[in-house]
């Protein structure tokens, strides 16, 4: 115990300077919820399962979160952690020996996997639903005869995916990709309040029943969104800030010069 709490003591060895930087990384290990609401079509009973599913996986992925990163900063001093890139092997080896550390390895490995998977699901019907929109060329709308899954939407997020792999040094590509990220979730929050303060009646049925019930109740939620947001955004590098930039820049190059603008005749068709 007295080991323990000398590895907790003090809280913030170095201050809360570096905050905004450490949360960009923490911000981007809870994202991936949102994707679950892509793949609705696929999903028996979206309606109650979707919800219910991002709501018990947050409470699991924090809980587990918030348990995992005690241990370790309890376990192993912040010296330690500090120079090494493996935190959660160290504190399963003080615990349990070679065993801890192969335990902590698998169960790294099995962690990536998932994540992996959902992202491959989500971002790939969400181009699929862009193309199918005309908003991204309608090649990314085309499905597989047999399995009938955006094998081409597939494809071409793996092949940006294993380029970006070999451009930059990891905590970069997440910093990245956190700024692409808020600012989507910028737009999103910016949309809500959009649609809490404009005119219900222009609302689809199934929006308009949403913002009568819970419109009252979610009324911060957009501004809190828009702070959260902006904040990080604004703790980017500038490198990581003209990276994104470039993004932006190069996604409207793609919907001026190749999306088509109309929906897809068949896809638009099966998607709505």
């Amino acid at each position: 115990l007295d080991a323990t709490a000398d590895h907790l003591t003090p809280f913030a060895p170095f201050g809360f300077a570096e905050f905004p930087t450490a949360l960009m990384l923490i911000f981007w290990a809870y994202v991936g919820f949102e994707l679950s609401t892509v793949p609705a079509a696929e999903v028996r009973d979206p309606r109650r399962t979707i919800p219910r599913g991002i709501w018990v996986g947050m409470l699991i992925v924090t809980s587990f979160y918030l348990v995992t990163n005690f241990v370790v900063t309890a376990v192993v001093p912040y010296e330690e952690l500090m120079g090494s890139n493996t935190p959660l092997i160290l504190a399963g080896t003080a615990i349990f020996g070679a065993t801890g550390a192969a335990v902590m390895a698998a169960g790294a490995m099995i962690s990536v996997s998932g994540s992996d998977e959902s992202d491959m699901l989500g971002a790939s019907r969400l181009a699929y639903a862009m193309a199918a929109d005309g908003l991204l060329p309608h090649g990314l709308a085309s499905l597989h005869r047999r399995f009938r899954t955006p094998y081409v939407a597939l494809i071409a997020q793996g092949t940006i995916a294993a380029a970006l792999s070999f451009v930059d040094v990891l905590t970069s590509l997440i910093s990245f990709a956190v700024v692409n990220l808020a600012f989507s979730f910028l737009l999103c929050a910016a949309s809500l309040w959009q649609f809490q303060h404009g005119q219900p009646a222009a609302l689809t049925d199934v929006a308009r029943r949403g913002h009568t019930l819970r419109g009252r109740a979610t009324r911060v939620l957009p501004v809190l969104a828009v702070a959260i947001c902006v904040g990080l955004l604004a703790a980017a590098a500038h490198r990581q800030q003209l990276a994104a930039l470039a993004v932006l820049a190069a996604g409207l190059v793609v919907y001026f010069v190749a999306a088509p603008k109309r929906a897809h005749e068949t896809a638009g068709e099966w998607l709505h």
